[in-house]
């Protein structure tokens, strides 16, 4: 084997490591696009030689680089997107949820959210059972809430 060829088996060793490495540290990407550009470095220096006949074979080369790099772009971007979505459960996703009070909050009582029964207390007025309530925070199992107005805003 020529320098030329033990070069392209190692950038393609390098390669597959890249790929690999990728999968288990968080780098955002940047690992596999390394990877991947690598590939396509091994690719120009296997079909270097005879550029003039390139093959359905040689492009294949190519065709797998640039797809990895694509999948790679495409889980970067929706991993970000995912980042900065609002939660979707626990505390945080609770507070500003609207409820209905089951029973009279003065300030205690329990209120429905979320299919689920809570007890809650009141921040502000007297909350009349059957009203629309906010929830304003959680602590433990307990909502801290406040009646909302006629048209669903704070009041």
């Amino acid at each position: 084997m020529s320098v030329l060829e033990w070069f392209a088996a190692g950038l393609f060793v390098i390669a597959l490591v890249l790929f690999i490495v990728e999968l288990f540290v968080p780098s955002g990407g940047i690992l596999a696009i390394a990877g991947a550009i690598s590939l396509a470095v091994v690719g120009i220096l296997i079909v270097a030689p005879g550029l003039s006949a390139l093959t359905g074979a040689d492009w294949l080369i190519f065709a797998v680089a640039g797809t990895i790099l694509l999948l790679v772009v495409v889980a970067a971007g929706n991993a970000l997107r995912l980042r900065h979505m609002a939660p979707l459960t626990g505390v945080e996703a609770m507070i500003g949820r609207t409820g209905e009070a089951r029973s009279d909050l003065d300030p205690r009582g329990f209120v429905f959210v979320n299919g689920e029964y809570w007890s809650a207390e009141s921040d502000e007025r007297s909350v009349q059972e059957g009203d629309a309530v906010i929830i304003t925070a959680v602590n433990g199992l307990n909502l801290k809430v406040r009646k909302a107005n006629s048209k669903g805003a704070t009041g």
